[in-house]
C-alpha cells in the first residue's frame, strides 16, 4: 500500500470508470463507468468490464464520481455531482443496476468525486471543490464537514478503507503533484505515505469485511403428531446473537428424521426477517429412518417429489404443491421456499420451525431436533487484546502512579484508551499510537470504601477501543488503605480561670482520606462527660467547644491542674490524640493575694500562707549583692527587688506597691515555707 508507484497492469477496457469498490466478501468488484453510464463488474485478473445494467444520476448530473458498498449490509451507495451547484447521494440496485436517489448532501458540498464506509458503517466523503473531507449520512445524503486534507485536488479521485479501518486516498492534483496517502479522520487531513505517478486513479481495497458462518443448534426431538395436532413443541425455536452484518446465507439441518409417510411432513421456517416453506409434500409414500438432512439453496438437487425413501444428504428446499397453512401462532407463509429470503437481513433474533402432518394416519418425528448454519459478512478487524498488570497498593489520599498493563492488537492505531478506577471519578481518556505497553497514569483514591475497614479493594478497568469500534478491556485490583489523622494541634481561650468559669477548647488536624468523616472526643479531666463531636467529610476543624469547671478538686487546695485529652478517629478507625493539654483551675484567689502581701509587707511570719503556695520559691536570678534590679515571677504578680535586696515592688495586681524583705535578696532561692514560717 505504500508503494503506489509500483502498480502492475491487468487489462484495460473502453469507458472512463469514475467509482468502483468490492463487495462485503471482497470476491466482486463492482464498478460504474461513464459513457454510457452503467453498473457492472469488473474482472481483477483482465479488467474487463461486465454490464449489469444502465444505472443514471438524476437530470443535469451527467455521471457517477464516487460508489461504496456497505462492508455489513451490502447496500450499494453512489454518489454524483455537478460540480458548482451540488452533489447527490443514492442506492443502486446489484442486481439491475437502477440508482434510486437518498437525497442531496447540501450546497457546501458541490463536487463530490469519493465516498468510502468503513467497518461501523460511516460514509467518507471527498469534495474537491472545497478540498476537505465530510461524513455523509446514508439515510438522508446531509454532509457533515470533517476538515479540509490540505491538498488542491483535482478529479476523479479514488478512496477506500482498508481492513485496519485505515482510509487511503487517491488524489491528482491536475498540476503534476499527485498524492497517495491516508485520511485523518479526525481532522481530514491527508498524510503522503507513498509515490505516485501522475493520471486519475480510481480504486477499491478488497477484504475490508470477513464473512463467518457460525452455527446454531436445538437439539431436542419434536414430535409431529398426527393431522390435525401441531408438533410437540410446537414452534421449536433457536435463539441467534453475535451478529454485527446481515445474513448472506443460510442452510438447515433437520437430524434424526423419522416417517412412515414422508409426503405428509410440512416444515415452515421463520427467521427475524422473513419466511419460507422449506419441505412440503416430498418423498411420497417413502419412509425416513434416523434420516439427517440438510438443505441448501446451492445444493445440486432438490428433495425428492416422488415415492422414494430419501437418503441422508444435501437437497434444495423444496415446495411441492402450494397453499400449505400453518396453525397459529406461525404467520403466514410468504409463498417461496428459497433459504435466500433471508439474505440481506440481521439474523439476530428467534428463529423458529413449524412442524405439521398434513394429513390423517401417519406421526413422525426428528428425534435428533435441528440446526441454522448462518453466514454474515462483518469486519475483519479484530478487537485489541488487553493484558492486565500485577494488582497494586496505595494510601488513600495519595496521587501513585498506576502501572496500566499492555494490549496487542494486528490492526492499526491509534487506540483510545479509556481507565475505570473504580471508585465512580471520571475514567481517565487518552490515546496511544501504538500497540504494547500501555504506561502508567496517576490516580488518586479519596478514601478507602466501604467504611469502617482499614483497606479495601478497587476494581480497575482498562478498555483499549480501535478505530473500528472494536475494543477489548481487562481488570486489575488497587487495594487502597485507609490513612490515620495526624497533625493534631489544639488551643484553648481562656488559658487561666477560676472555678465555675469556662474555656474554650479549638484546634485542627490533617487526614489525607478526604471523604472520610472523624468523630473527635473530647476528655476535660474532671470527671464529667465526655463531649463528642461528629465531623463531616472533608472537615478537619475542630471547632470551638467550651467546658466548664466547676471545683479545682481535689479539696483543701486553692488551684488544680487538669489534663484534657483530645481524640480524633475517622470512620475507618483510624486515630490520633496529641499530648494533654493542662488547665490551671482557679488561680490565686484575692483573699490569699492579700495574705501574702501582708506578710511581705510586715515581715511577719503570719497570716499563714495558704497550702498551695508553701512551697514556691523566687528563682535565682543573680548575685547576691545584683547591680540592678532583677525581675521574677510571685505568686500574685510581677515583683522587682531592688539593688540592695530590700525592697519588692509588685507591678501587675491590684496591690501594687512597694513590700519590705525579709533576709533576701534578689540572689536568693528562699522557699516561703522555710523564710516565712507557714502552718
Amino acid at each position: 500500500m505504500n508503494a503506489f508507484g509500483t502498480q502492475t497492469v491487468i487489462g484495460s477496457q473502453p469507458n472512463d470508470i469514475f467509482a468502483m469498490d468490492f463487495n462485503p466478501a471482497g470476491t466482486i468488484l463492482y464498478a460504474l463507468n461513464s459513457a454510457p453510464s452503467e453498473f457492472g463488474t469488473l474482472n481483477t485478473t483482465t479488467g474487463a468490464f461486465t454490464a449489469i445494467g444502465p444505472s443514471a444520476p438524476i437530470a443535469g448530473h451527467t455521471f457517477f464520481g464516487g460508489m461504496a458498498i456497505h462492508p455489513v449490509t451490502g447496500v450499494v451507495y453512489a454518489a454524483s455531482s455537478l460540480c458548482g451547484t451540488n452533489s447527490q447521494l443514492y442506492t443502486i440496485d446489484p442486481g439491475t443496476g437502477v440508482a434510486t436517489p437518498v437525497g442531496a448532501t447540501q450546497a457546501t458540498t458541490p463536487c463530490i468525486v469519493a465516498i468510502a464506509i468503513n467497518a461501523a458503517g460511516v460514509m467518507y466523503a471527498h469534495d474537491v471543490a472545497t478540498d476537505s473531507i465530510y461524513t455523509i449520512n446514508t439515510t438522508t445524503g446531509a454532509a457533515t464537514l470533517v476538515g479540509p486534507t490540505g491538498l488542491a485536488a483535482n478529479f476523479a479521485q479514488g478512496m477506500d478503507f482498508d481492513k485496519d479501518g485505515v482510509l487511503y486516498v487517491y488524489a491528482y492534483t491536475g498540476g503534476g503533484t499527485n498524492v497517495f496517502g491516508t485520511v485523518n479522520l479526525g481532522t481530514g487531513a491527508v498524510t503522503s505515505v507513498g509515490s505516485a505517478p501522475n493520471g486519475e486513479f480510481e480504486g477499491a481495497i478488497p477484504g475490508n469485511t470477513c464473512v463467518t458462518t457460525t452455527r446454531f443448534a436445538n437439539t431436542g426431538a419434536i414430535t409431529i403428531q398426527d393431522n390435525p395436532n401441531p408438533s410437540i413443541p410446537y414452534p421449536s425455536s433457536i435463539a441467534v446473537s453475535g451478529f454485527t452484518g446481515n445474513a448472506t446465507k443460510v442452510t438447515v439441518e433437520l437430524n434424526g428424521m423419522n416417517s412412515a409417510w414422508t409426503d405428509d411432513i410440512d416444515i415452515l421456517l421463520v427467521g427475524p426477517g422473513g419466511n419460507a416453506i422449506i419441505m412440503s409434500d416430498v418423498g411420497g409414500n417413502g419412509d425416513l429412518s434416523g434420516t439427517n438432512l440438510v438443505l441448501d439453496d446451492a445444493a445440486a438437487s432438490a428433495l425428492p417429489i416422488t415415492n422414494t425413501n430419501i437418503a441422508s444428504g444435501t437437497y434444495r428446499p423444496t415446495n411441492n404443491v402450494a397453499g400449505d397453512t400453518f396453525q397459529a401462532p406461525a404467520p403466514a407463509p410468504l409463498g417461496g421456499s428459497a433459504l435466500s429470503v433471508f439474505n440481506g437481513t440481521n439474523p439476530n433474533g428467534t428463529w423458529s420451525l413449524y412442524v405439521l402432518d398434513d394429513d390423517a394416519i401417519f406421526s413422525h418425528s426428528i428425534s435428533s431436533g435441528w440446526a441454522l448454519n448462518i453466514t454474515a459478512a462483518g469486519s475483519c478487524s479484530t478487537a485489541p487484546v488487553v493484558t492486565a498488570p500485577a494488582n497494586q497498593t496505595a494510601n488513600e489520599g495519595a496521587s501513585t502512579a498506576f502501572n496500566l498493563g499492555s494490549f496487542v492488537d494486528p490492526d492499526g492505531g491509534p487506540w483510545a484508551v479509556t481507565v475505570n478506577w473504580g471508585d465512580g471519578s471520571p475514567n481517565t481518556v487518552f490515546n496511544v499510537a501504538s500497540a504494547g505497553s500501555l504506561g502508567t497514569q496517576n490516580h488518586t483514591y479519596a478514601d478507602d470504601n466501604p467504611t469502617g475497614t482499614g483497606s479495601d479493594p478497587y476494581t480497575v478497568t482498562v478498555t483499549v477501543a480501535d478505530s473500528g469500534a472494536l475494543s477489548g478491556n481487562a481488570s486489575f485490583t488497587n487495594t487502597v488503605s485507609n490513612v490515620a489523622p495526624s497533625a493534631i494541634t489544639l488551643s484553648r481561650t481562656p488559658t487561666s480561670f477560676n472555678e465555675g468559669q469556662s474555656t474554650a477548647l479549638s484546634g485542627s488536624f490533617t487526614d489525607p482520606g478526604t471523604l472520610d468523616t472523624h468523630t473527635v472526643t473530647i476528655n476535660w479531666g474532671d470527671g464529667s462527660a465526655n463531649t463528642v463531636l461528629n465531623l463531616a467529610a472533608g472537615v478537619t476543624t475542630i471547632p470551638a467547644t467550651t467546658h466548664t469547671y466547676l471545683d479545682d478538686n481535689p479539696v483543701g487546695t486553692p488551684s488544680d491542674v487538669y489534663t484534657i485529652t483530645v481524640s480524633v478517629t475517622d470512620d475507618d478507625g483510624g486515630s490520633a490524640r496529641p499530648a494533654g493539654v493542662e488547665s490551671i483551675a482557679p488561680e490565686m484567689s484575692e483573699a490569699e493575694q492579700i495574705i501574702l502581701a501582708e506578710r511581705l509587707r510586715t515581715s511577719s511570719p503570719g497570716p499563714s500562707i495558704p497550702a498551695a503556695f508553701d512551697s514556691k520559691v523566687l528563682s535565682r536570678t543573680g548575685s547576691e549583692e545584683p547591680s540592678a534590679n532583677c525581675v521574677f515571677p510571685s505568686p500574685f504578680g510581677t515583683a522587682t527587688i531592688n539593688t540592695s535586696g530590700t525592697v519588692v515592688t509588685i507591678t501587675t495586681c491590684s496591690f501594687a506597691g512597694e513590700y519590705s524583705t525579709i533576709n533576701g535578696g534578689c540572689g536568693s532561692n528562699t522557699p516561703f515555707r522555710e523564710q516565712y514560717g507557714g502552718r
